[in-house]
């Protein structure tokens, strides 16, 4: 395997799968072509051939009388012949054509002298140690499972093939042949190119596309999923919830794209949130396995997956955008940035920005909530292009960094669409105390105030913040041409309301995605 393929074999879990109704399956158009062809080499090459004919009833009767006198039991006498007792009790009533090697050992072991070539009736080809129903009944007991369901596999007449199935049937190709692990390993890379999907081993369960290589959108939602996923220790499913419904929409997106499934986009009843939830054992063992994500809360200082850390820039990339877009900080101050529990992640972030020329800061240790926290340093537009890739197109996030670039533009006829934008686009945050509509109710209202007089007002509504808090918020107001600065002769800022509504320049809406 390379750097970047998946070993889909791994997806079996010895100790998790222990029924047939939990295995993964794989299912492909020439799957059962490839697996043709290493049981027909078995069958060939291990399959013993010989003749077999047709002796009268009363001397093959004597023959095995004598014999088994000899042998005590008929237990002793089919362990001695090597063969099943069944088909020698059938071979003796004459039911069955017996095998000239069987014959011949038995009178040898009778002492009966008889003339092999005189008493043939019929002569035909069997094979006597392998084929396709003596493999199955081999697989049946390793995989201790009913023989018919193993029938159904080695027959054709079942298109999902179990990973654990094939496997074993290589373990057996392996043995007879005496192969090494290097030839077992190339041949499983030969069968596992025929997988185009898999589904786990119920009715119920539904089918997902085979991802064999790591590639930029499955690595968009390991950064999604490491942000604001969440594996539960209950069942097979996968969790993501996050306040914006275009990242929760573009993130079902890329689940469609990566696996080919279709994923339902909900509103949460307890928040303001938005989530999504895949049900499904094959992609939630991607997770598990190859990106070494746990079930439950998440281990502490958890960080990039290492065969993500050891892919080109452009994988690494969309990892980094998965991360931003769902834990990454837009701040109205044009601050951008990152604030997480986890110390390795936030490094090996701030690492491959810089690597793509970002020009970015870390703080020197975890703040009192204990967050560790990376952010942008200067306001330059260049930078900020540079910022835009990093987030789901027409987020919230991206419509704030693409307004930093470009201001805004959006015209309105009445307040209560300002309102409704200003909403949308500036949600309070949970540290906050004050927001932008708040702000403007007490323009619409005193007409002209200075910083102190701002600050007035909102104590006395018991909101206690400080000038440096207000600046962010009379800043955008400004952008927006709602609010005019005017500086006074003792140096004093008066900001003034802009009533002529013509002259706004709001955002623009969310826009969902198409």
């Amino acid at each position: 395997m390379n750097d970047l393929e998946f070993d889909l074999f791994k997806l079996h879990n010895i100790k998790e799968d222990n029924n047939p109704r939990l295995w993964i399956s794989a299912i492909g158009a020439s799957l059962h072509n490839k697996l043709d062809e290493i049981i027909n080499e078995i069958i060939k090459e291990k399959g013993s051939i010989t003749n077999y004919l047709k002796v009268k009833k009363e001397t093959i009767q004597e023959i095995y009388n004598k014999a088994i006198t000899n042998a005590v039991t008929q237990g002793n006498l089919a362990k001695i012949l090597g063969v099943p007792r069944q088909n020698l009790y059938k071979w003796k009533e004459c039911k069955r054509r017996i095998p000239v090697q069987v014959l011949d050992k038995l009178l040898k072991y009778s002492g009966i002298e008889f003339d092999i070539n005189k008493a043939t009736l019929e002569t035909k080809s069997y094979t006597l140690q392998f084929n396709r129903q003596k493999l199955a009944k081999i697989l049946a007991d390793k995989l201790n499972i009913n023989l018919s369901s193993i029938e159904k596999i080695i027959y054709n007449k079942k298109k999902e093939v179990p990973i654990i199935f094939i496997i074993e049937l290589l373990n057996v190709w392996k043995f007879l042949f005496k192969k090494s692990n290097k030839d077992l390993i190339t041949k499983l890379k030969e069968i596992q190119i025929t997988f185009e999907f898999l589904k786990q081993n119920t009715n119920k369960a539904y089918t997902v596309k085979a991802i064999h290589n790591l590639n930029e959108t499955l690595s968009r939602i390991v950064g999604a999923m490491l942000a604001d996923g969440h594996i539960p220790n209950s069942d097979n499913s996968l969790f993501i919830l996050d306040e914006d419904e275009v990242n929760i929409e573009t993130f079902a997106k890329w689940m469609h794209e990566a696996f080919g499934i279709i994923l339902l986009v909900k509103k949460s009843k307890w928040n303001r949130s938005w989530y999504t939830k895949i049900n499904n054992k094959s992609i939630q063992r991607y997770f598990i396995e190859f990106f070494k994500f746990g079930k439950g809360r998440k281990k502490e200082n958890y960080t990039i997956p290492n065969i993500i850390k050891n892919a080109d820039m452009l994988i690494k990339k969309a990892f980094i955008c998965g991360v931003l877009s769902f834990d990454g900080m837009v701040r109205t101050n044009k601050v951008i940035g990152l604030n997480i529990g986890s110390k390795k992640l936030r490094d090996d972030v701030f690492t491959l920005l810089i690597e793509d020329g970002v020009n970015i800061k870390k703080s020197n240790k975890a703040d009192s909530t204990g967050m560790w926290r990376l952010y942008s340093s200067g306001f330059d537009k260049e930078q900020y292009k540079k910022w835009l890739s990093y987030f789901v197109e027409k987020s919230n996030k991206w419509f704030k960094i693409y307004e930093f670039i470009y201001g805004y533009s959006n015209k309105v006829t009445t307040l209560e669409q300002a309102s409704t934008i200003l909403k949308e686009r500036f949600r309070i945050q949970n540290s906050s105390k004050v927001d932008i509509n708040l702000i403007l109710e007490i323009f619409m209202h005193y007409k002209t105030l200075t910083i102190k007089q701002i600050l007035f007002r909102l104590n006395s509504k018991n909101i206690i913040i400080s000038e440096h808090t207000i600046y962010p918020y009379l800043n955008l107001l400004r952008q927006m041409e709602i609010i005019i600065k005017k500086r006074l002769r003792d140096n004093t800022n008066l900001y003034i309301f802009n009533e002529y509504m013509k002259d706004w320049k709001l955002p623009n809406r969310v826009s969902k995605v198409i």
